[in-house]
């Protein structure tokens, strides 16, 4: 196996364990601060950069390891007229294979992983790891998961290119509540549970009674907090009073706390809150119940985001489905040809629910 196979495996296994997907949560900021790093350098210096690599010739070296040879010597972890040369075409090859349109400098952190890999690899080499009996094995698991992944790959592609422009814009057209953007002033009583008296011995009714009690109170507090805001009371007063109900300590409040800006239906999860994309630009909504406490908004600017803008984000919502689709399909068609021996593996759970990602197995072997 060439120096890039084995390598190639190992990496492509981690970058498709880190493709995974987050959300939003509605008590979150589009507007807010990411970090207090310091400013990224002038944009004239990252202009050029792009450029200037670009006229780097193909077969000119971008990576060189001193110490690295393509086949070690047994016995010796360092042979210091072995080198081992990364050219920009090579390196660009191992970029497309595992994160096509990766940007340089994200690829600098790609190469640094590469580089620590190839490392790695060699010194396993020297220790014999080639040698095992069980490495082929291992090396036929690995490019089993390389494969699956590159099915999905090729499932993804196809679903993107079969999106038509007519298929988008009847999206647009149809799903309008989707492509709302709200700015909002925001009031949130939190919900903690009521402090305990560890002297007090309570039943479970008790209890629950007491967690019921409370909840009603926070909720006449927002409700008190809303009709006070609809008065013109500020919204910074209101909030900070808020979180002394609720004994939150969280320092001044800042329009951080208070403002939202850009909010989208798909950032606010499908509780009670989601109804605040329905209301009008100086209205406030109700009290809205979620698992974290009580939020009452004021709405101050209602827009429909325009088709133009909204184009690729379809484009990949419906593909995304699709494949969502064609990968399930595959799933149970894998998960509806097993059959599993409950003798060795147990019996299914109870839930009827897999212990990881897919489809339940089958348990018909007596």
């Amino acid at each position: 196996m060439g120096r890039c196979g084995f390598v190639c495996l190992l990496l492509l296994s981690v970058a498709w364990g880190q493709n995974g997907k987050t959300g939003s949560t509605p008590v979150q900021n589009a507007d807010a601060p990411k970090s207090t790093a310091a400013p990224a350098p002038p944009n004239k210096v990252v202009e050029n950069a792009q450029p200037v690599a670009d006229k780097i010739p193909q077969d000119a070296p971008v990576i060189t390891i001193a110490g690295l040879c393509e086949h070690p010597i047994a016995g010796k972890s360092f042979v210091p007229d072995c080198k081992t040369v990364i050219t920009r075409a090579e390196f660009e090859n191992i970029v497309s294979l595992l994160q096509p349109g990766m940007s340089r400098p994200a690829s600098k952190f790609l190469a640094y992983t590469y580089i620590q890999t190839l490392v790695k690899a060699q010194k396993a080499m020297e220790l014999g790891l080639d040698k095992r009996p069980d490495f082929d094995s291992r090396v036929e698991v690995l490019r089993l998961f390389v494969n699956a992944k590159g099915l999905y790959d090729i499932l993804e592609k196809r679903e993107w290119d079969k999106v038509t422009d007519k298929e988008i814009e009847d999206y647009y057209h149809n799903n309008p509540g989707e492509f709302v953007e709200v700015d909002v002033d925001r009031i949130f009583v939190p919900y903690f549970p009521p402090d305990e008296d560890p002297k007090q011995k309570l039943s479970d009714a008790e209890k629950q009674k007491r967690i019921e009690e409370w909840h009603k109170a926070l909720k006449n507090e927002a409700e008190k907090l809303r009709t006070r805001a609809i008065a013109g009371e500020s919204f910074y007063v209101l909030q900070d009073e808020a979180n002394k109900f609720t004994d939150l300590s969280n320092g001044p409040v800042t329009v951080w706390d208070i403002t939202l800006n850009r909010l989208r239906r798909s950032m606010l999860g499908s509780g009670e809150i989601v109804g605040v994309m329905d209301v009008e630009p100086g209205k406030f909504t109700p009290v809205f119940t979620e698992d974290n406490g009580y939020y009452v908004f004021r709405v101050n600017r209602r827009a429909m985001l325009p088709f133009d803008k909204m184009r690729d984000e379809i484009h990949k919502k419906i593909s995304d489905e699709r494949f969502e689709r064609d990968k399930a399909a595959i799933e149970q068609v894998a998960a509806a040809s097993a059959v599993y021996n409950d003798n060795y593996f147990g019996p299914p759970p109870k839930d009827g629910k897999a212990p990881a990602s897919g489809a339940a197995p089958a348990h018909n072997q007596p």
